[in-house]
């Protein structure tokens, strides 16, 4: 089953942080500057009243004390507990009617998921006998040209 296209970015720019704040009803943030609000970090619920920043002008958060940051799809990917796609298929929605006039979620943080992560470096060579067509891909949706661009396939050799 193919899945649509999501553009992130604009999903990203029609929703507001704010909005994702005043949303899930994160509140105490303090203004601190021009386009920053600062408080305790809804996420991991730490002691510091100071951990957790927005910037409203880039639209992204940090928290110094649990390492979350991110964008908006960040901020509902940790309050919700699932991933990038879901996020932007939850936000894409908003504005739109609800399916029932009288629901009402009870959201719950879930986990940190925009810990800082170290980059890794590309392998110094390339496995040979990788079969780029090899049916494991094909069940996963990974096609061929794919699979080549990325240099990942399904590796039968015994050494």
């Amino acid at each position: 089953m193919a899945q649509c296209w999501i553009d992130f970015d604009a999903i990203k720019r029609r929703v507001p942080i704010s909005a994702v704040l005043e949303h899930y009803r994160i509140a105490g943030l303090k203004v601190s500057g021009k386009a920053h609000l600062r408080g305790r970090c809804p996420l991991h619920r730490g002691e510091s009243s100071q951990s957790f920043h927005v910037d409203t002008a880039q639209q992204v958060f940090h928290c110094f004390s649990c390492q979350a940051g991110g964008s908006v799809l960040d901020l509902i990917m940790a309050i919700e507990g699932c991933g990038l796609r879901e996020a932007a298929e939850r936000l894409s929605l908003w504005g739109q009617p609800a399916t029932s006039g009288n629901e009402r979620r009870i959201y719950t943080i879930k986990q940190t998921v925009t810990k800082k992560r170290e980059c890794i470096p590309r392998l110094g060579f390339r496995l040979r006998h990788v079969d780029p067509r090899h049916q494991y891909l094909q069940d996963r949706g990974i096609e061929e040209a794919t699979a080549v661009e990325f240099g990942v396939g399904f590796y039968s050799a015994p050494d």
